[in-house]
């Protein structure tokens, strides 16, 4: 029996000293965020980041506003601050529905879709984006791993694609420009040599995010491991 309790001591503190090095999932949900709606009114957004395997989502739905939907778009997401002005931090996502593509570069920090004529190509993600009607709604779904984004400049300022993991606390801050009638041409190799569109607007700084409490995971464990001590008892 003493053998045993020991046992159970061990494995609850490696569940304990295991559990801050687990990758945590940050989530963020709004519903009719306040904005421009000349491509469509946005009426839900919920996104995710994994902070170990980098995976993020962004799902948009639309409700057509004066008949119109979007079809494509651009994306800045930060870790709190409006992303404008911030140069050299963020990647910009340009969301592609006819091709179902994010293509990735460098944000230049300007409040408009010309970083990829400036700044540096990152990647290329075909099947990333995706898009569904259903009645008069439009959702836009978004799903990678943004490994190369985050990874590529060795700079403190970099964050590449990614919220919630601030020194300022889980947050998120974004640009999120969805665009009706887009229209985005590429060279052989993938890089974006134009795009257009009319865009609306969503931007936000500063937003809370949801994220588990790995204490609270911990003690559920521990629970467990209780029920089990007694059980052999």
């Amino acid at each position: 029996m003493m053998l045993y309790s020991k046992t159970i001591v061990a494995a609850a503190m490696a569940l304990l000293l295991a559990g801050p090095a687990a990758a945590t999932t940050f989530s963020y949900s709004v519903s009719n965020p306040g904005g421009n709606h000349a491509a469509g009114r946005l009426i839900q957004l919920d996104a995710s980041y994994d902070d170990v395997t980098h995976a993020f989502t962004w799902t948009s739905v639309f409700e057509a506003e004066n008949g119109m939907l979007p079809d494509g778009g651009w994306l800045v997401v930060s870790n709190g601050p409006n992303p404008k002005n911030n140069v050299d931090e963020y990647a910009i996502l340009y969301l592609d529905g006819a091709l179902g593509r994010v293509t990735t570069y460098v944000y230049s920090g300007q409040n408009n879709a010309n970083s990829f004529q400036t700044t540096a190509y990152l990647a290329t993600h075909d099947g990333a984006l995706s898009v569904s009607d259903a009645g008069s709604q439009r959702t836009l779904t978004i799903d990678l791993v943004a490994t190369l984004e985050n990874a590529f400049l060795n700079t403190p300022d970099w964050d590449g694609i990614q919220f919630g993991t601030g020194l300022q606390g889980p947050e998120i801050g974004y640009w999120y420009h969805p665009t009706k009638n887009t229209r985005i041409s590429y060279d052989p190799d993938g890089r974006i040599t134009g795009f257009s569109g009319t865009s609306g607007w969503y931007d936000k700084a500063y937003k809370p995010v949801d994220v588990p409490e790995p204490h609270v995971l911990g003690l559920l464990g521990l629970a467990g491991l209780g029920v089990l001590a007694r059980r052999r008892a």
